[in-house]
């Protein structure tokens, strides 16, 4: 989630939006900024390595971020997509939701 808030944070216009949220067996986080030119995100593109939109070539940045976290939330078994519509710029990560191990979900131990 760092890598995806600093995302945000250097190249964001000036609003983000965060969520956290369960939905159909996952649970999801959801991060949302405003972008100055976003004619110049290619969406099919921002989880590559070293990518960079044009106008975020004139500030510090690896092009890295997103594609660290596609990695990490591959090897988690989760996902991470992107989209665009109109000026906000979405990333959203999805888990599986973690079976209860803990309570009600404990194994029952037998009487004796």
């Amino acid at each position: 989630m760092q890598n995806i808030l600093k995302n945000a944070l250097t190249h964001g216009k000036s609003q983000i939006s965060l969520a956290l949220f369960q939905t159909g067996g996952a649970v999801c986080f959801r991060c949302e900024n405003d972008v100055e030119h976003p004619e110049e995100i290619d969406i099919e593109q921002v989880f590559s390595r070293f990518y960079k939109a044009d106008s975020a070539r004139t500030r510090v940045s690896s092009g890295l971020g997103l594609s660290i976290a596609k990695g990490l939330a591959e090897k988690m078994n989760g996902t991470i997509t992107a989209a665009l519509q109109d000026d906000r710029f979405a990333v959203e990560l999805r888990f599986p939701e973690a079976k209860d191990t803990h309570g009600e979900g404990e194994p029952k131990k037998p009487d004796k």
